[in-house]
């Protein structure tokens, strides 16, 4: 299992500049159905999952899919 400390490095080093939490017991990861990377989950504010996609996204395909779960 990956450790925070090194998450913490990984998020640092990559100049991330996005919201990022930690899933210490891999719950939050299970809950969404997550079992592998890259995954991009679109989830609304309400909680609502409306768009799932595994594997890597490009910036054009990720802006497109961004714009119609709006």
């Amino acid at each position: 299992m990956d450790q925070r400390p090194d998450a913490l490095d990984l998020l640092a080093r990559t100049r991330v500049t996005f919201p990022a939490g930690y899933d210490h017991d891999g719950s939050v990861g299970a809950r969404w159905g997550v079992d592998g990377l890259p995954v991009t989950v679109f989830i609304r504010s309400d909680g609502r999952v409306v768009h799932y996609h595994r594997g890597e996204l490009k910036a054009p395909e990720l802006g497109r899919l961004a714009a119609s779960t709006r």
